[in-house]
């Protein structure tokens, strides 16, 4: 089975100090791979992306305009919501990355947990050169 992949712009954001929202839709996980913000104004500003009520990333500008292209790896569930709020009029934060098939599929392929996990070795147990030297010099 295959696992479409699409890449797509989340979020256009250009709002004055308000806030944009992606929900992620049933059924699919988005990833965050790029975020691109510019301060346009002679004013300064800040450019926000959050996941629901977490802020993920915050770039600070200067007066007199500015711009960063950042790349991420910050991944969204179903359910949740991609935000972005660029703080001035004359500013714009765009959040684009991936957005995947996620039909809980996967989860079956993977091992419960506790199948097929060691339990740790004590470490009175471990055998150790450094515990070797002890001896000798005990000895």
């Amino acid at each position: 089975m295959s696992w479409p992949v699409y890449s797509t712009r989340f979020l256009l954001a250009t709002l004055n100090a308000a806030w944009t929202w992606f929900p992620v839709p049933a059924g699919y996980r988005a990833v965050i791979k790029n975020v691109v913000a510019t301060n346009n104004s002679i004013d300064p500003g800040d450019a926000l992306v959050a996941v629901d009520t977490h802020l993920v990333w915050i770039q600070r500008f200067p007066g007199a305009g500015g711009s960063i292209s950042v790349a991420m790896h910050v991944v969204v569930n179903a359910g949740e919501s991609i935000g972005a709020n660029p703080s001035n009029g004359g500013m714009i934060v765009v959040v684009s990355g991936f957005l995947l098939r996620d039909d809980g599929a996967r989860a079956a392929l993977l091992p419960a947990p506790g199948d097929e996990l060691e339990e740790p070795i004590p470490p009175d147990l471990v055998e150790s050169p450094f515990r070797r030297q002890e001896a000798l010099w005990a000895s």
